[in-house]
């Protein structure tokens, strides 16, 4: 149980990391032309022998495969982890 706790902890404390990260980065991040950003997972942020995984749904005011390859390149090399960028309309219509 005590390693239980500590896990959420850890976790609780990568996600605060990655959401000040976004915070900082905010008007950077809005250059990509996001409108929205919410941090949806952290994986293994302090597990040295697995790689570092974002997940972040965005909502982009006009999307091109150029600017969401810039965005995806930006926040990778920000984070030093591989992102999952969920393009906020098409979530929308995937539940239609």
């Amino acid at each position: 149980m005590h390693n239980t706790l500590k896990q959420e902890n850890h976790a609780a404390a990568e996600r605060e990391t990655v959401l000040k990260m976004l915070a900082e980065k905010k008007n950077i991040i809005q250059s990509f032309g996001v409108r929205k950003i919410v941090l949806t997972q952290v994986r293994n942020w302090n597990t040295p022998d697995a790689p570092r995984e974002i997940d972040v749904r965005v909502d982009f005011q006009d999307m091109s495969l150029d600017i969401y390859l810039d965005l995806k390149n930006y926040l990778e090399s920000l984070f030093n982890a591989r992102v999952e960028l969920i393009i906020e309309g098409s979530l929308k219509a995937k539940m239609r």
